[in-house]
């Protein structure tokens, strides 16, 4: 029997490590079409420290990056997209309302 729970929680273990490198995966996808969507919709070349303001992206901008966002990723925006600052931020706006969209 303590075999059997020490294989079970061995199994545990390996799914944690491989949904972890999968987020590590998808978190860097996201980053990297971040940087393309500024690159592309702003012209402008740009890091994930950047600040959105810094970067021009006003009330105006944000707007447009909202729809950009949805359509890009395929998730709904709500109104917490307005308290993120930097595209680090954002990736990770973005990778949680993946991960609320998807456990719906």
């Amino acid at each position: 029997m303590e075999e059997s729970s020490n294989n079970i929680n061995e199994a545990i273990a390996q799914r944690a490590v491989y949904v972890n490198n999968l987020n590590e995966q998808d978190m860097e996808g996201i980053h990297e079409k971040i940087l393309e969507l500024i690159r592309e919709v702003y012209g402008k070349k740009a890091q994930l420290s950047d600040s959105l303001l810094l970067l021009g992206i006003d009330s105006v901008g944000m707007a447009e990056l909202t729809l950009e966002v949805e359509k890009r990723f395929g998730i709904r925006v709500n109104d917490d997209i307005f308290d993120v600052e930097t595209l680090a931020q954002l990736a990770e706006y973005i990778e949680l309302r993946r991960q609320t969209t998807s456990s719906r």
